[in-house]
């Protein structure tokens, strides 16, 4: 799972531009792992690679029939994913995460709305930055040094 962890934060950091539809599919495999994770804990990894996975395509499809509805949904995602885990990156996470979680999501997706390219260039960055950070802190936080 670390793998594709950090095959999606290196496809967003690098493709998320030219392939809208990949980031759209991105986004919604990294929404997949963390509402899976969330909301299935205890189940076998591969259940919740094949949800995040069904999220993707999802989003993929979306992006590939609806586009301006597939991009406004991947902004609100990649809006509250940047500001929750900005929040508990800094260790200010507080009860009203689900607010926040809101307020990110609702800047995502009028940036991304009204700022298309250039959101979508911030936005896929700062998503792939932040899922490739993910996947290696968990990998260094399980790797004791002496």
């Amino acid at each position: 799972m670390m793998l594709l962890r950090v095959l999606a934060g290196i496809g967003l950091l690098i493709m998320g531009r030219r392939l809208f539809w990949l980031f759209v599919g991105l986004i919604g495999f990294i929404s997949g792992i963390h509402l899976a994770s969330h909301f299935f804990p205890g189940q076998p990894e591969w259940m919740i690679v094949a949800i995040a996975l069904m999220a993707g395509v999802l989003g993929t499809l979306l992006a590939l029939l609806l586009q301006w509805l597939a991009v406004g949904l991947a902004g609100f995602l990649a809006g509250a994913y940047i500001v929750v885990s900005l929040l508990h990156v800094t260790g200010w996470g507080t009860r009203m995460d689900w607010l926040l979680f809101l307020i990110g999501g609702v800047i995502g997706s009028i940036l991304i709305m009204v700022l298309f390219d250039w959101a979508l260039i911030v936005l896929s960055s700062l998503a792939g930055v932040t899922f490739f950070n993910r996947a290696f802190s968990k990998i260094s936080s399980s790797v004791q040094l002496y």
